[in-house]
């Protein structure tokens, strides 16, 4: 059994076997990494709780998770690219480059979205709250 799995090592075919397993979990961490990401994403919401706006948040929070994704699997395939070696790295070095980019712009505009939030429950909190009576702000001003 060893001497068939020294040669399937150094085999091109057992080389392209390796290259495979190495591809498939590689892409589970990924997908595990998606899962997180996404359930975070929905227990924010869910802690948000505010029944129009979620609804809003919701159309603009989804298409940047699936970019930040896609910019997830293209790190893999940097991982991945790093490991070989001819023209394709390339390329492949370049699209991971711009997904690198891609990743810390969509940090960035869920990071502004998270602070506009946080701005618009404060405001709301802020017009919602009972002022004092008039009176009161005079016998205490005298």
């Amino acid at each position: 059994m060893k001497s068939f799995c020294f040669h399937l090592k150094n085999s091109a075919s057992g080389f392209v076997i390796f290259r495979m397993y190495f591809f498939i979990t590689t892409l589970t961490m990924n997908a595990t990494l998606i899962l997180v990401i996404l359930r975070l994403a929905i227990l924010h919401l869910a802690i948000l709780s505010l029944s129009l706006l979620r609804l809003v948040i919701l159309g603009l929070v989804i298409p940047r998770l699936a970019i930040l994704h896609l910019a997830i699997l293209c790190m893999a395939i940097l991982h991945l690219a790093i490991l070989r070696v001819s023209l394709i790295r390339l390329g492949i070095l370049g699209l991971a480059i711009l997904s690198l980019v891609i990743l810390r712009l969509e940090i960035l505009h869920l990071a502004i979205l998270s602070l506009a939030i946080l701005s618009l429950a404060i405001l709301c909190l802020l017009v919602t709250w009972p002022l004092p009576h008039p009176q009161c702000l005079n016998s205490t001003s005298s």
